[in-house]
């Protein structure tokens, strides 16, 4: 089965104009390199990835820089989904300016725990990290908020409405699991995917969320009961 997450019941608490601004740049960056770069120059794309993407050898800026490089549309479109849904609740949560900095942080340490399993990776690409922080903390202040999901079973197409702990959850579990059949390294089921920094990234913004809720500057989404 098929899950795909369309939209969320939790209205916005402010404009999310730091989550836009990601959108924005990530989708404008893709666009000039494989609409222009690549048409033009494809030893340019390739020199921009490899000094600009995450790997051992390059310099900290580009555990930041990485993170809005995409390897191709589907990329793109499945990151940038994820957090037009689930980025706009977090912003409203913590506020424009640490929103940023969570954000980043995240990039961060994301794609660092990535490269230290992963040493051997030539380049790592990609915001997946970050957004992975931002369902981490989603998952904690909005567990109880409705998630609609488009699903996909044999010939079968629906949309459901499931609580965003089920959700955000089934999505763990599933890269915990394709994390440790990449362990093994068998060369039909090796991936290229980083889940070691879509764990990282996912933990890091479960963390800063419960220290977030100790420290009274967040308060959980309750379900009928925070906006009525």
């Amino acid at each position: 089965m098929l899950l795909i997450p369309i939209g969320d019941e939790a209205p916005k608490e402010k404009v999310p104009f730091v989550n836009y601004s990601f959108i924005i740049v990530n989708v404008g960056i893709f666009c000039y390199l494989f609409f222009h770069v690549l048409r033009t120059s494809p030893e340019d794309l390739e020199r921009i990835y490899l000094t600009y993407g995450a790997s051992a050898g390059n310099g900290f800026l580009t555990l930041i820089t990485s993170a809005f490089l995409h390897s191709g549309l589907l990329h793109l479109i499945g990151n940038m989904l994820f957090l037009w849904i689930f980025g706009d609740n977090i912003e409203g949560k913590f506020g424009h300016i640490p929103y940023l900095f969570f954000y980043l942080a995240a990039a961060v340490v994301a794609a660092e725990t990535c490269l230290i399993m992963n040493p051997q990776t030539r380049v790592m690409v990609g915001a997946s990290g970050a957004i992975s922080a931002v369902l981490g903390a989603y998952a904690i202040l909005f567990s109880s908020c409705e998630v609609r999901v488009l699903y996909v079973f044999l010939y079968t197409l629906g949309v459901l409405r499931i609580a965003a702990a089920w959700v955000i959850g089934f999505w763990f579990a599933l890269q915990i699991i394709y994390a440790l059949i990449n362990l093994h390294e068998i060369p039909e089921y090796k991936s290229n995917i980083g889940f070691s920094a879509h764990i990282s990234g996912f933990l890091f913004g479960v963390a800063v969320s419960f220290v977030a809720i100790a420290a009274h500057l967040v308060s959980r989404y309750r379900r009928f009961r925070d906006y009525v």
